[in-house]
Formats: structure tokens, sequence, C-alpha cells
């Protein structure tokens, strides 16, 4: 159970810092992932030296969304074994888990969109972005769907 809590911190953490990315920032991940603010000319060698790039980075988000919406899909799994038993306290804490998980997908999308305008002329990483964001959209769309029928 502490392993799965740990597991949702963590996913939940990845996901705010997503939702913090503004139009010009730039994802890090070489030692964690964290948001560069900086425009600076170091910065660009920086990760150049450090073999990052942008395909990488955007493995590394792809694979945060995915891992949040694993985690979604097991608390849906989860619930459809409550709804059959009478416990409304982990009911309870399902549907908060579940909502909060949604809720930060949504925001860090917000923050994953703003990269189209940093990487405006790389056509490529741009239509990675879309193809995350449309993923997304279908899926929490499912998500909610199977929400409302149980």
């Amino acid at each position: 159970m502490e392993d799965k809590q740990n597991k949702y911190i963590e996913i939940v953490h990845k996901l705010k810092i997503l939702s913090t990315l503004r139009e010009h920032d730039r994802v890090q991940t070489r030692s964690g992932l964290f948001v560069a603010r900086s425009t600076a000319v170091l910065q660009g060698v920086s990760r150049w030296f450090s073999n990052e790039t942008r395909q990488k980075n955007i493995e590394a988000i792809t694979k945060i969304i995915r891992e949040a919406l694993s985690l979604c899909k097991s608390e849906l799994s989860a619930r459809r074994e409550l709804l059959r038993g009478d416990d409304s306290l982990l009911l309870l804490k399902n549907s908060q888990v579940l909502k909060r998980l949604k809720t930060e997908i949504s925001y860090a999308m917000i923050g994953v969109l703003n990269l189209k305008t940093t990487y405006s002329a790389d056509s490529h990483t741009c239509s990675k972005i879309e193809i995350i964001h449309e993923f997304v959209e279908d899926e929490l769309e499912q998500i909610d769907l199977e929400i409302k029928n149980n």
C-alpha cells in the first residue's frame, strides 16, 4: 500500500512540474525532471554536452503521462471492486485519487502544449506534442465515461 502511495505522490509531483511549463520554457530530464527558464546560450551548450535532446525529453514526458494514465486505470479497476463491496470510505478515497489524477494530467497537458511555442520551428516535435495531447484527451474521456457508468 505504501509503495502505491509513493508512486502516486511521485507521479503527481512530476505532473505538477509539467503543469508549470510556460511558453518558451524547456524541460530538462538528465538529472530528474525540471523546467529550465533560462534562455542563455550556455543552456544550449550544456544540453548538447550532456546529450540531452528534444526527442529524449518528449519521450520522458510521454512516459510520465503514460504512468499517470496507467495509475488511473489501476484505480478504475480498484473502483470496480469497491463498488461490489460496501466500504464507502475506500470508495471516497478512490474517487479523490481519480479526480486528482485527472486534474493533474489536464494541468500537465496545458504546460506540455506550451512547448509547442518553444519548439514552433520544429514540426516533428510539435506533431509529437499534438499526438500526446490527442491521446490524453481520448484516455481521459474514456476514464470519465467509465466513472459515469459505474
